[in-house]
């Protein structure tokens, strides 16, 4: 192998360790927004549930002579 061709491999080689780097610290970013954002919607969620069994609630009560 000649000496242009390996200083060629050798730099492709260089540029495609450095695009991994770059994109397994994108997907870390990506992973990290999407934790956040499946805590929100968990939070979200749970708030709608428990608001829910408050106007059952509410609505139950109503109903019951008296109420």
């Amino acid at each position: 192998m000649d000496d242009t061709l390996t200083e060629q491999l050798t730099q492709a080689a260089t540029r495609l360790a450095s695009a991994t780097e770059a994109l397994e610290n994108a997907l870390a970013r990506i992973d990290a927004q999407n934790q956040e954002l499946n805590s929100k919607v968990e939070r979200i969620v749970a708030q709608v549930a428990a608001e829910g069994r408050l106007e059952a609630g509410r609505v139950a009560c109503a109903a019951q002579p008296g109420g």
